[in-house]
């Protein structure tokens, strides 16, 4: 493979797993949510 198909990959790789990391930070970090949601009201 060429050096541009290396760089490539590595710059998609990082892009994708960097995305998927800030979402599950944003997930895990949310606020507690107030009462139970499950429950009709």
């Amino acid at each position: 493979m060429k050096p541009e198909g290396w760089a490539f990959m590595i710059v998609s790789l990082a892009f994708v797993w960097g995305l998927a990391g800030w979402c599950y930070w944003k997930i895990l970090t949310a606020p507690e949510a107030e009462g139970n949601e499950t429950e009709p009201s």
